[in-house]
């Protein structure tokens, strides 16, 4: 979990009025409001105001996750990139105050020997906690000498964590760090996405503003308490720091998602532009840091989920968070700069998809597909997660469903029409052979087995005893709940069976026949004929589920001995998306993973000629208006 605040306010000192306010997640000090007159136009109210969070957002490099290179091997020198993008929060057009931007990767351990014993865990000994800073923390951005705070309407800061591997000595913080890992009961743990610092006691002889967030700590400038500028409102100090606006499109006329998820000549990929706004207000610079952007896999399993007791009163939902791919930085404000004072920014991106040549680092295995089981017993599902820093060390997190499906099992693929034969006997009496001519199968796909029963040469006399009763065929589901751990469970589901009476005794020749039955499809309207909007997150499929595996879950599906696959798509479907397949092979044979050629991004600064017009607005006598060409 990357979102719990876990900084706490102590006790606040200040030598002169102050006004404090306190929210969830939130605790402000304020200044005390000017003594001075204020000038025409200028609210007392801003000032407050001007203390908010900007509207922050991370992504990580183009084509890539945040980490680049694999920790603990220093040839691959492991880092993490990305870069802040930062916003008006509160208001759409308000420039936001920026005075310093930083970043780190901090790491929090726990443990708990006494965690799993329901009376120990609290009359022993208190859980334990350290905290450290992996490697250094990075100055993204100050604003110049002798300024106060530079007043910015949008701002991207990219930047480079470099992970520590190993040639640091006895210095903690240039060691390899551990792995992130929550043992059972939290008994110990390793993470490296929460918030450490904790806020104390704080001691100012001036007014001063601080803000805290999960995982974001702001220290913003003092306001100052000569008189302002005409037509700056104080009120712009709070709302430059809140979070901006934030979206991803997809390219013109298309879905995101380009190539086949699983065939590698499709050189599958994620296409699309991140364009980010002022968030509250019309016309009000956003300060950006650096921004990332990657695509996250998340699962959940819950076998107990369909029962109402166990569901309660076993163990709980199991959940885990990958990374696929790579994380990409799309944007970098300049050496020396704290952000940039953007009024729009448009960041194109493209994330590639692993097509399976990673071995065994999950995040560059084929990603499965995404699905939801009844009572969400099992779920996969992936989210585009854009990552935005903005102000001293504020950092914002975007995440946008992102629907995956696997084209590696249509079958209509010749691996798949391959016929399967075997020959099985349970006492050496009675052989039977099975033939299946192919084994992939959709929804309605008709499914036939090709049977022989044929007795024993060498036990010819026994074998004439033998009565065929019945032959029945059967469709089954198997789910293994956690496979790659040490305690996996399995669950059967009967999907479908047929069953051919025959009731004669075996015949000298042996008894042939061939026995089918229809996949069970799911129809996806309702009784009116209506197809219903599904979850963001999840495609609508025909089927219930299908051949998948993933690191918490995997569903296998039987006929009598031969395991087959089922595909979401039926036989007709699947040939239909063949000569799409196709195109996209020979489109992906033009496009460079190293060098995607990407669009010219676009970055309004607040200090540009007309920047208002990025907005659709434009100065008239003073007054911001709505731009009319």
């Amino acid at each position: 979990d990357f979102g719990r605040l876990i900084k706490t306010l102590g006790r606040t000192t200040t030598t002169g009025p102050s006004n404090r306010i306190g929210f969830a997640a939130v605790a402000f000090v304020l200044p005390s409001p000017p003594s001075a007159h204020l000038r025409p136009g200028i609210s007392s109210i801003g000032r407050v105001m001007a203390s908010a969070p900007a509207s922050v957002r991370v992504s990580g490099p183009p084509n890539s996750s945040f980490l680049v290179g694999y920790p603990g091997i220093s040839a691959t020198l492991p880092r993490i990139e990305g870069k802040v993008e930062i916003r008006p929060g509160q208001g759409f057009s308000m420039p936001v105050p920026v005075s310093l931007v930083r970043i780190c990767l901090q790491r929090r351990e726990t443990i708990h020997p006494d965690a799993e014993s329901l009376t120990k865990r609290h009359l022993g000994a208190p859980r334990r906690e350290t905290a450290d800073v992996v490697g250094k923390e990075v100055l993204l951005f100050r604003c110049s000498t002798g300024k106060e705070a530079e007043s910015v309407m949008a701002m991207d800061l990219p930047f480079v964590l470099f992970i520590p591997f190993g040639r640091g000595g006895e210095e903690t913080n240039r060691r390899i760090p551990p792995a992130s890992l929550q043992l059972p009961s939290r008994t110990a743990e390793t993470d490296f996405g929460r918030l450490i610092k904790t806020l104390g006691r704080t001691t100012t002889t001036g007014p001063s503003n601080r803000i805290g967030f999960a995982a974001v700590a702001f220290v913003l400038p003092s306001p100052p308490s000569a008189h302002l500028r005409p037509g700056i409102s104080s009120i712009g100090r709070v709302m430059a720091s809140a979070p901006a606006s934030v979206r991803v499109s997809g390219p013109p006329n298309s879905s995101f998602l380009v190539g086949y998820p699983g065939i590698s000549a499709t050189l599958p990929r994620i296409e699309g532009k991140v364009e980010i706004r002022p968030g509250q207000g019309f016309s009000m610079p956003v300060p950006v840091s650096l921004v990332r952007i990657c695509l996250q896999r998340r699962e959940t399993i819950h076998p107990d989920a369909e029962s109402l007791t166990k569901r309660h009163l076993g163990a709980p939902r199991r959940e885990t968070a990958d990374v696929v791919g790579k994380e990409v930085l799309l944007f970098r404000c300049s050496t020396g700069k704290e952000a940039e004072s953007v009024m729009a920014m448009d960041l194109p991106f493209v994330l590639f998809i692993p097509f399976g040549r990673g071995g065994e680092e999950t995040n560059r295995r084929i990603p499965p597909a995404s699905l939801q089981l009844p009572s969400r017993t099992a779920e996969t599902y992936y989210e585009l997660v854009v990552t935005i820093q903005q102000g001293h060390s504020n950092q914002y997190k975007f995440s946008f469903p992102m629907p995956l499906q696997r084209y590696d099992t249509l079958s209509t693929f010749g691996m798949y029409n391959k016929p399967e034969t075997k020959l099985v006997t349970a006492d050496n009496v009675i052989h039977l052979g099975i033939n299946l001519p192919r084994w992939s199968f959709g929804p309605n796909d008709p499914i036939t087995v090709y049977l022989k029963l044929s007795p024993n040469p060498d036990w010819m006399t026994k074998a004439r005893r033998v009565t065929i009763e019945k032959i029945t065929l059967a469709i089954e589901e198997e789910i293994t709940f956690n496979p790659e751990g040490d305690e996996p469970t399995k669950k059967i589901n009967k999907l479908s069976k047929q069953a051919q009476v025959v009731k004669m005794k075996m015949p000298e020749a042996g008894y042939a026949t061939n026995i089918g039955l229809v996949f069970p499809s799911k129809d996806l309207r309702d009784p009116d004929g209506i197809v219903k909007r599904g979850k963001a997150a999840f495609p609508l499929y025909e089927v219930g589920s299908f051949t998948t595996t993933s690191s918490l879950y995997k569903i296998e599906f039987y006929v009598t001995i031969k395991p087959v696959v089922i595909c979401p798509l039926d036989q007709q479907g699947c040939k239909e998306e063949m000569d799409a397949i196709e195109q996209a092979a020979k489109d992906a044979a033009l496009v460079d993973p190293n060098n995607p050629m990407l669009p010219a991004r676009t970055i309004v600064l607040a200090s540009d000629r007309d920047a208002l017009r990025s907005l659709g607005l434009c100065t008239v006598g003073g007054q911001k208006k709505p731009f009319i060409d």
